[in-house]
């Protein structure tokens, strides 16, 4: 009956009843899961993702009342999750990449093994350092795009959606950044 009604159902989740969050999780569950996993692709990744949109709707169950419906509360709280995610995934990438371990990253990107001598090895990974730091002290969204593109292989459609800006956009942040990180380059020759 509670996962009928949505009325009463929002009504007793805005008064903290355990039940009605149990009836909000069966009923919701699926769909949340279904939108996650179009912008989150591992499947560990989507299921911690629906269970921190769940206990953020506990956590939040005050607000419910502010929207039309559950499902567009959920929504809402499923979009921050994910905006979350992905910014704490950037944060951990971007240091684990910039970190000094990640120069493996760097000499595996460069394939650096198809030099002749040692002197093109160390030029090749004093190149791909010095690319590491500009892209490291790039202005956020412009590195968001870039990390998207190059480190997670997506599409400029992809990015768009998870920045939340037209493609054309995300093609122009690419591309600055590409123009800026090659003009730097030709400089230091």
């Amino acid at each position: 009956m509670l996962e009928n009604n949505e009325n009463f159902m929002r009504e007793s989740i805005c008064v903290g009843d355990p039940s009605a969050f149990h009836a909000l999780y069966v009923k919701y569950s699926v769909h949340m899961r279904s939108l996650v996993s179009h912008d989150v692709h591992h499947k560990q990744d989507i299921d911690d993702m629906v269970q921190i949109i769940f206990l953020n709707a506990f956590q939040r169950f005050k607000e419910c009342r502010s929207y039309s419906t559950l499902y567009a509360w959920l929504y809402s709280i499923a979009m921050d999750s994910i905006e979350n995610y992905y910014r704490n995934e950037l944060k951990i990438k971007s240091s684990t990449f910039f970190s000094f371990d990640g120069v493996d990253e760097v000499v595996d990107a460069l394939n650096i093994f198809n030099e002749n001598s040692a002197e093109e090895i160390c030029s090749a990974m004093e190149t791909g350092l010095e690319i590491v730091r500009l892209i490291a002290n790039l202005p956020p969204l412009l590195k968001k795009a870039l990390l998207l593109r190059e480190i997670d292989g997506m599409s400029y459609g992809e990015i768009a959606i998870k920045m939340g800006c037209p493609m054309g956009t995300v093609r122009s942040r690419i591309h600055r950044v590409r123009a800026e990180i090659r003009k730097r380059l030709e400089k230091d020759d």
